[in-house]
């Protein structure tokens, strides 16, 4: 059986200046990049584990955010990352099943 994230990014049509892609850090160790208008597929050991969300603005991070899961054998996430409204302050993760 396979347990996989399926990672994809939700943005308001008026933050097309944007970056083309995003960054995900699934346990601060694997790094995902995530495009604007595609989905991400990853693997992952069942367990709990941390995601990490942002993108790069100006030279740094910025929307970040953070949040836990846990996932079975045989699951499959959809984990959506919504960046905010103002570049510097915190995006949004949601994790369905």
């Amino acid at each position: 059986m396979s347990t996989k994230l399926i990672l994809t990014i939700r943005k308001n049509p008026m933050q097309w200046l944007l970056p083309g892609s995003f960054d995900a850090a699934i346990d601060n160790t694997a790094q995902i990049k995530v495009p604007k208008n595609e989905n991400a597929h990853y693997e992952i050991a069942p367990g709990t584990h941390t995601i990490c969300m942002s993108f790069r603005y100006l030279g740094r991070d910025c929307g970040i955010a953070q949040t836990q899961f846990a996932i079975q054998e045989g699951e499959t996430l959809l984990i959506t990352y919504r960046p905010p409204q103002v570049v510097f302050n915190e995006g949004e993760i949601t994790i369905e099943r």
